[in-house]
């Protein structure tokens, strides 16, 4: 039981850096003139090649059905290839700071419209995890 809490502790640890350079990385992208597409591509392809060796990796048992198989491109674009190319093109015009803290702002307020319209209940660890986040 500790073993698996330090490792979804360090996993943890290891998102939150990554997530929080991408900000610095994408302003210094910006500012050295690297092109949009390749950019977006590389991130991309290197996301995707993680999760399918973890997922062969792991051996889960996955549905391969045309509802799965449909929707990664289509998360993927709209989760990942979109924001990413805004905050690109945005990046060399703002502070990464201020980048940063808007990203951050997005969780927050998926919560609070989706308790608002009532989707989500209210639930104490979940607000703890938005303020520690």
């Amino acid at each position: 039981m500790i073993k698996t809490n330090f490792i979804s502790l360090i996993l943890l640890l290891i998102a939150g850096i990554g997530y929080g350079s991408v900000f610095v990385a994408n302003k210094l992208v910006a500012e050295n003139g690297l092109p949009t597409s390749a950019y977006l591509f590389w991130i991309s392809f290197l996301g995707t090649l993680i999760t399918v060796l973890l997922f062969f990796f792991k051996k889960s048992n996955f549905n391969f059905n045309t509802i799965n198989i449909l929707h990664f491109p289509v998360s993927a674009t709209f989760g990942m290839l979109l924001p990413f190319a805004v905050v690109y093109f945005v990046a060399d015009k703002l502070p990464s700071g201020i980048i940063s803290i808007l990203f951050t702002l997005a969780p927050i307020f998926t919560y609070l419209f989706s308790y608002l319209l009532k989707v989500e209940p209210f639930r104490w660890m979940s607000l703890m995890a938005i303020f520690f986040g």
